[in-house]
């Protein structure tokens, strides 16, 4: 089997290489919603807690088999107070074709006039007294889901209007109920006449005038419930005018239905609800086209416990019809580009043999126009039959579709890029295409589709439409497939390609840089970041310095596409585009030229679809991507792919291009071009690469450390899976056989380990022994290694730390670097960040899982792997002594602390000493000895480097100076340590000592030596 083909078949295992995105991936789900059994009054259940959590207003929702209970007593005659009268809102056919046993029938048009609005009260009272209802009966009622645009909860609001006080809804309707195989009947049921009497609670209904007045208030939200195409601008029902009211949500009531038409768990809704601003401290309104779908919404309103929830009656076609200004709508600008599937069917109807069916809308073609449907995917039909390729296209199409291999329009394996001018135009002409024909383009993966629309686009096809959800959208809209296999015929195409859509790579090396420009980066957030290629067939990580991380524009990230694959609501990204810095500067443009970029041109073309369909005029999308822009491609028969070169090819050199890489998750510090920015994280990173992606089945361990037992900051929530890591593991003041802890008698008081006695065994050490006093210092390597070892912790191991103190993460950040660990990251902003970033917590103990050895190629190690991380004693006397003549002692403690200030300077408790190391510069540190406002943001995130390096060469701390940092006992000068190895600095010491042992060990006059060998200044600096 060829590389190609090896490589094709790793690409059809998307889901399970956990979303390895490649020029194509993606997944094919077909529902926007979970599968679910019938969860009763808790809706659907997706699994875990989420059914066990009702909705606030859960008896309004009725089960099978609440219902199935309550049918076993006599059937009712005459309804009275409490009465069970269950009420079918299908149509009257659908009622007579078998219903719900002892079910009356009243569909929602019998409560409406000729306008589908609410007739007036007295003639509703007429309507309901004839049916035997009176308000205080126990009310059922159901409808067919989805095929009744939400019947049930239109007639639910309308009787909530009237005044009845226990109205349900049957979860699942009719649809589960005839599914499950439950009893039904024929036979029509009819109650009593009474006298309905109203008590209108006018409190539910909205009009347009109270709409056009609250629209803009922050305590006011409207939701559109309508279709994708709705909302984007077509016109399906005789709407006035095109789009949406300015200013609305959206959210389609089939959004509401799990696979089985149950209703969605509590907290499936809840998740809809809070994205769009739903909440119940605001007025919540709903509209659609003409009261029923947005009465449906006023159910759920109710059922998630809202008090101030109304239906706007009249809907669209009350709104489109006024007045513009006052009651204003938008539109998607370019939305006729995405078409839904029963345009596409117009479109085939009127260019049928004999047709008379008139022309869909936006096509103002005759019926001898050229037109075409393409089904895209990667791989030929001997690559499906050999199980390589999606044989979607064999199972089924749309009739008369052609499939479209992406390869057609590609140079191959493993570069992918789009062919150039000459060889693509010829492509497009083999394919049967001219400039003026009309071309529609789906795939059961957006990105292929997205894909080959921009390639036409860019050849210069006057028409390019692109069918939203594809052939799962046109299977549910009831229309008929087909497997005939439909051949191109050739054609030769003529039209210019369109230059100002694509952004070579020159074109970006040139400008990437430039303020005028924004490059957006729309892979996974771990590619972004250089953690992988994200390719089985690229070797080379990171990103174009300075691009801005554009969210993910494929499945299976909810951030471009819907769960069923269609796009998501186009206003949705215009605001997650506004948050990263792509805005409008007026209705066409953005306020800089945005180029799209990804690996090599699929998602891209999603990100460039949507700026597209916006009207947006100056945007580019770099088609050759990540791949053109990080490698020279150089074809060599000999080459064989490296085992230990992760997406090495056969046949293929992947060098790596001149043009800069950077890596990690602050874009605005690539331009510095430090080396290691990449061992600071942010809680994204941690979810998406760890979490989500298992680290790519690489050992991981996270750590949330502070000093003492996991106290409250841990125990209170953590990010899921971390330990907790006490200071007290990896350094101490005394050891000593078990006691009273924590202080031991003395001048000065030695405070005694916190930790456990299991720990301490972890090291060697039992509850006997005893070790040298060692002024907070960390364990000897001895210890330490095997310490660290039973965190689970290797020298292989990739390791996030956090804590709500930066220092004491540092401290054991330097630490595990010091002992050897080969990846550690800081995830800074600590828990405060993973909350704030909307991800859920975890107040279980993690348990460790120790590992034998911390470096297993070396059994029993005893010496840190980077011991030279670590300056000691003896050195810094050189350096004080000027033996080190390019050594340079940092101070990175208060200002008061530096200067031996009389009543600040000494500001620990245990260390009495005031003055500093002689020749020490400052280096800053913060405001206490506890905390770091020089260096840490008040969010707890990390100051620039840059800026921390402005600062340190003002004062002589420079890259070619040997660097040796002390705080009081080594946590805030490991933080500065951390800053130096950010930077590349590759004489970066932390001494570990501090002013403690300095100040007050064996060699200080503290501790009485004669020749002092520890000096100190107290005093100013110079």
């Amino acid at each position: 089997m060829t590389q190609r083909l090896k490589s094709m078949l790793l690409l059809l295992m998307l889901v399970a290489m956990t979303a390895f995105m490649l020029s194509g991936c993606g997944e094919s789900v077909t529902h926007k919603t979970t599968t679910t059994t019938d969860g009763g009054n808790t809706g659907g259940d997706d699994g875990g807690d989420t059914a066990s959590t009702p909705y606030p207003n859960a008896d309004l929702l009725f089960s099978a088999d609440d219902l199935a209970t309550l049918l076993t007593g006599e059937a009712t005659a005459a309804a009275t107070t409490g009465t069970l009268i269950v009420i079918d809102t299908r149509s009257a056919d659908a009622y007579a074709a078998g219903h719900i046993p002892g079910a009356i029938h009243m569909a929602h048009s019998e409560l409406a006039d000729g306008s589908l609005n609410l007739k007036s009260v007295a003639e509703l009272e007429a309507l309901l007294s004839a049916k035997g209802l009176v308000t205080d009966a126990k009310i059922v009622l159901y409808d067919d889901t989805i095929t009744s645009w939400g019947s049930a909860g239109r007639v639910f609001w309308a009787l909530e209007y009237l005044g009845c006080t226990d109205v349900h809804l049957l979860n699942g309707g009719w649809d589960k109920w005839s599914a499950d195989g439950r009893t039904t009947e024929l036979a029509e049921n009819t109650l009593e006449e009474t006298t309905f009497t109203a008590s209108v609670n006018t409190s539910v209904v909205i009009d347009k005038e109270t709409i056009a007045s609250r629209l803009g208030d922050n305590d006011f939200v409207l939701i559109d419930t309508r279709t994708d195409e709705e909302y984007n601008g077509w016109q399906l029902y005789g709407e006035a005018r095109e789009g949406h009211i300015t200013g609305a949500v959206h959210l389609p009531y089939e959004w509401s239905y799990a696979d089985d038409l149950t209703l969605v768990p509590y907290t499936t809704m809840k998740a809809y609800f809070d994205a769009r601003g739903i909440t119940a401290d605001k007025q919540v309104a709903a509209y659609c086209t003409a009261g029923i779908r947005s009465g449906f919404a006023y159910f759920l309103g109710r059922l998630m416990g809202f008090e101030n929830v109304a239906n706007y009656d009249a809907s669209m076609w009350d709104w489109a019809a006024a007045d513009s200004t006052t009651y204003p709508m938008e539109a998607l600008p370019n939305y006729a580009d995405l078409v839904y599937p029963g345009w596409v069917k117009g479109v085939i109807d009127y260019h049928a043999a004999g047709s008379t069916s008139a022309a869909p809308a936006n096509y103002s073609y005759d019926r001898d126009h050229k037109y075409l449907i393409f089904e895209t995917q990667w791989g030929s039909f001997s690559d499906m039959a050999n199980g390589w390729a999606d044989a979607s296209y064999l199972d089924g199409h749309i009739p008369g579709a052609i499939h479209s291999n992406s390869d057609v329009y590609e140079n191959g394996y493993p570069r992918w890029f789009m062919l150039p001018d000459d060889e693509l135009k010829a492509a497009v002409g083999n394919m049967g295409i001219t400039e003026d024909t009309t071309v529609i383009v789906y795939s059961n993966s957006p990105i292929f589709a997205a894909r080959l629309w921009w390639i036409l686009l860019y050849a210069g096809v006057d028409d390019v439409r692109l069918l939203n959800g594809g052939y799962d959208a046109w299977a549910a809209a009831g229309y008929d497939g087909e497997t005939t296999i439909n051949e191109p015929v050739a054609t030769t195409y003529n039209g210019s390609t369109l230059p100002e859509v694509v952004a070579t790579t020159d074109y970006v090396a040139g400008v990437y840089d430039n303020a005028h420009t924004l490059v957006a980066d729309v892979r996974m957030y771990e590619e972004y970041a250089g953690e992988v290629s994200g390719y089985s067939y690229v070797v080379n990580k990171g990103r174009i310095p300075g691009a801005t991380y554009a969210f993910h524009a494929d499945n299976p990230d909810r951030e471009y596409l819907d769960d069923d694959g269609t796009f998501r609501n186009y206003s949705e990204v215009a605001t997650m585009w506004n948050g990263i810095g792509i805005e409008n500067a007026t209705d066409t443009t953005f306020s800089k030229e945005v180029i799209f970029y990804c690996g090599s041109g699929y998602r891209s073309s999603i990100s460039y679809l949507y700026a597209h369909l916006m009207g947006i005029s100056n945007v580019r999308n770099y088609s050759d991507g990540w791949e053109g822009w990080s490698t020279n491609y150089v074809e060599d028969a000999s080459y064989v792919a490296e085992e230990d070169v992760p997406g090495s090819t056969d046949g293929w050199r992947q060098e790596r291009s001149v043009r800069p890489v950077s890596f990690g998750v602050h874009p605005e510090w690539d331009f510095d071009a430090y080396p290691n920015v990449n061992h600071v994280v942010d809680a994204r990173w941690v979810k998406e690469v760890l979490l989500e992606n298992n680290n790519f089945d690489n050992p991981y361990v996270i750590a949330e450390v502070g000093w003492g037992p996991a106290g409250d900051a841990y125990n209170n929530g953590h990010v899921p899976g971390a330990i907790h890591v006490n200071t007290d593991e990896i350094e101490y003041d005394c050891f000593n056989a078990r006691n009273d802890w924590p202080v031991d008698a003395g001048d000065p008081a030695c405070w005694d380990r916190s930790t456990t006695e299991e720990q301490d065994a972890a090291k060697g050490l039992g509850p006997d022994d005893s070790l040298p006093r060692n002024w907070w210092n960390i364990y000897p390597d001895q210890y330490l290694l095997p310490g660290i070892a039973y965190m689970g912790i290797d020298k292989e191991t990739t390791v996030v730390v956090y804590g709500s103190d930066q220092t004491a993460a540092a401290r054991l950040v330097w630490t595990l670097l010091y002992a050897g660990v080969e990846d550690v990251r800081l995830m800074e902003g600590g828990y405060a960040a993973w909350e704030a970033a909307g991800y859920e917590g975890s107040t279980e103990t993690a348990e460790r899982t120790p590992v034998d050895e911390f470096d297993p190629e070396v059994p029993g190690r005893s010496v840190a792997i980077n011991s030279d991380y670590k300056s000691e004693i003896p050195y810094v006397r050189d350096v004080v002594s000027g033996v080190e003549a390019d050594g340079v002692i940092v101070d990175i403690r208060t200002w008061d602390e530096y200067i031996g200030d009389s009543e600040n300077g000494a500001p620990y408790s245990y260390i009495p000493t005031i003055g500093r190391i002689p020749g020490a510069l400052w280096g800053k540190a913060g405001d206490g000895p506890w905390t770091m406002e020089a260096y840490v943001n008040s969010d707890n995130t990390l100051v620039a480097p840059a800026q921390i390096e402005t600062y340190w060469t003002s004062q002589g701390i420079t890259s070619d100076k040997a660097l040796s940092y002390y705080c009081g006992t080594g946590w805030r000068s490991s933080l500065a340590w951390f800053y130096g190895y950010m930077m590349g600095y590759e004489r970066n010491y932390n001494f570990d000592s501090g002013w403690f042992e300095w100040s007050m060990g064996e060699g200080s006059d503290y501790a009485g030596a004669d020749p002092v060998l520890n000096p100190i200044v107290i005093e100013g600096p110079e």
